[in-house]
């Protein structure tokens, strides 16, 4: 009996070990650890059915254990059992180099087997049991397949959406939304960085109107389409209103929630681009202009301003996140080559060398055009808006006008008086004047045609002379020099300069008239006024932003027009403070006949200027 029971755990035991699996087979190939082939990790996930694996990569199986009860394991790939299996403590792992193509599809099948510890005989003979069996589908791809590509791309609700595939591949990381903008100095922005495989979609509140590039980033891998969001900015139209104002409109743009607001700004030849208002509401379609500060047809522009920082530069905004049109800002004034104001509110140009006309730049209208045959060269007229000089290159003939009685106006040769032919020329109230040639200054009488005094200029070139509006004080601005002059008592005196040695050089001066006539001079490093009469210094203000260049004095207003740098400023001479006007640049320089009056700035190119 003893030795029948004997025989039956022995067949027992020869039933049991017969179930043992020995893995073999070729299948499973070691890994080089210098190979330059990419690595894939896959957490083996028991939910999952399809696994889809990049072709020519090194793929980690890998399957955690919640016992350290295991004896053994089996995978099979493609058929084939592999001949090696990595138990560790808490893992099991298999790697293998997939160099199969694109397309193909096969099975990966994980066997594991644990001690039984029931206590039975099978468990005290060390005999094994299957713990878990799982099959899953292995399908090759491309690496190109397992990017997410954006599907969709809208304005949603006022801002912009775009949406893309899911990541059909293993081990999700996060999705990485990436934006460039050809036209900014960032170059590449990460909007986003997305944790979650689910997560589709994102809502880009940064687009205001730019060109955009956008794609998605897998697990810093794998890079999906590119799609490509053309500029969209609103297109600005302006119209002139019935009683004068200027309307300008645009349709709200499709991503108008992603706006902070509008930045409306506008260019001339001598400012540049300037600011003109913002409107703080991006919903917001038009802006009106109720009393036009220009007068002029400008180039207006339309800037969108997103809520966020888009790494624009100034220029970038205008050049490639803006609209224009052009409009027409007040009454436009007319272009001139060479400009005069006096003492009251009219100003006097020359238009195109052949005619003077009489400008009113409170009502923006011409008053009265005089035309000549010959082209004009220079011209002068008094403070008191009474008398006009000019002439034109060699000839010894002066125009002279009573703008107050045209019938006294007459045509003077002043051959007897001067030897060569007149450069400039000044007239005073009392129609007096200077008339400067190349190497002598002639204080002459228009009135009566006659020399009253001349000065021997020894040779040196003339630029502009100036005379006080009773026509006893005046200034020559010769050639790196310059002289000031009374007349008195039919004689022509010299009158000290009052420049000090190693002084900043006078850049210009001006008479200011009145029962004590005073005058003002500009250096680079003061103004200083002073009294005529007794010649001596009444006021002095230093400028240590020194003054770069000097337009014109606006007698009505006792402002003084000039450049410090990059300012425009109107000095007021009387009680000395200034009012920045404008931001320029060098290009100023290049501007004909500038000149401040009546608060208007006014330039040859037919511009004007009034600060808000």
């Amino acid at each position: 009996m003893k030795k029948l029971y004997f025989q039956i755990l022995f067949l027992i035991f020869l039933i049991l070990q017969s179930c043992t699996f020995e893995p073999k087979g070729d299948e499973f190939v070691q890994v080089d650890p210098s190979g330059k082939r990419p690595e894939v990790q896959i957490n083996l996930n028991l939910a999952a059915d399809t696994l889809y694996i990049p072709t020519n990569t090194i793929v980690n199986f890998a399957y955690g254990l919640s016992s350290d009860k295991i004896n053994w394991t089996q995978f099979i790939v493609n058929g084939a059992p592999t001949n090696v299996t990595k138990l560790e403590s808490n893992m099991v792992t298999l790697s293998r180099v997939f160099n199969e193509p694109a397309g193909k599809t096969f099975l990966l099948e994980m066997n594991i087997f644990a001690k039984s510890q029931t206590g039975s005989i099978a468990d005290k003979l060390n005999a094994e049991g299957y713990l878990i069996s799982r099959q899953w589908t292995i399908v090759m791809v491309n690496t190109s397949q397992l990017a997410s590509n954006i599907i969709k791309a809208d304005f949603v609700d006022g801002t912009f959406k775009i949406e893309w595939e899911k990541y059909k591949g293993m081990e999700f990381k996060d999705y990485k939304i990436y934006k460039t903008m050809p036209s900014s100095t960032k170059g590449k922005f990460l909007l986003a960085t997305i944790n979650s495989r689910e997560q589709t979609s994102f809502v880009d509140t940064t687009f205001c109107g730019e060109e955009s590039v956008y794609y998605i980033m897998t697990n810093d891998t794998y890079q999906g389409n590119v799609y490509w969001q053309k500029s969209l900015i609103p297109v600005l139209t302006s119209e002139n209103t019935a009683n004068g104002e200027i309307l300008f409109k645009w349709t709200k743009p499709p991503y108008y929630k992603n706006l902070k607001g509008y930045r409306i700004s506008y260019y001339d030849t001598m400012l540049g681009i300037q600011p003109l208002t913002e409107i703080a509401d991006g919903s917001s379609e038009s802006y009106n202009i109720p009393d036009p500060l220009f007068a002029h047809s400008y180039k207006l522009y339309l800037t969108p301003l997103g809520k966020t920082d888009n790494s624009y530069t100034s220029s970038s905004l205008i050049n490639y996140l803006s609209t224009y049109t052009t409009a027409m800002l007040g009454t436009p004034v007319p272009k001139y080559s060479f400009a005069l104001s006096g003492r009251g509110s009219m100003i006097y140009c020359i238009d195109q060398g052949h005619q003077v006309f009489l400008y009113d730049p409170i009502k923006f209208t011409t008053t009265r055009q005089i035309k000549y045959n010959e082209s004009i060269y220079k011209f002068a007229v008094s403070l008191n808006d009474k008398y006009l000089v000019n002439n034109s290159i060699g000839t010894t003939k002066i125009n002279f006008e009573d703008l107050i009685d045209p019938s006294k106006s007459k045509r003077i040769d002043i051959a007897g008086s001067t030897p060569q032919s007149v450069d400039n020329m000044s007239i005073s109230d009392a129609g007096t004047g200077v008339l400067m040639t190349y190497s002598k200054c002639v204080l002459f009488d228009y009135l009566n045609e006659r020399k009253l005094a001349d000065i021997d200029l020894a040779g040196t070139s003339s630029y502009s002379n100036k005379i006080s509006s009773s026509g006893k004080f005046f200034y020559l601005d010769k050639f790196s020099n310059c002289a000031f002059y009374q007349y008195k008592d039919n004689q022509v005196v010299l009158l000290e300069s009052g420049i000090i040695q190693g002084d900043y050089y006078l850049l210009d001066c001006y008479f200011i008239p009145g029962n004590n006539e005073k005058i003002v001079r500009a250096f680079r490093n003061r103004i200083e006024i002073l009294d005529c009469n007794t010649w001596t210094i009444e006021k002095t203000w230093l400028y240590p932003n020194q003054i770069t260049h000097v337009f014109n004095f606006d007698v009505k207003s006792g402002k003084l027009l000039i450049n410090e740098k990059t300012k425009m400023v109107a000095f007021d001479v009387v009680n000395g403070t200034r009012e920045e006007l404008a931001t320029v640049d060098n290009s100023i320089y290049n501007i004909t006949s500038l000149f401040y009056s009546n608060g208007y700035l006014y330039w040859g190119e037919g511009f004007a200027y009034k600060k808000n």
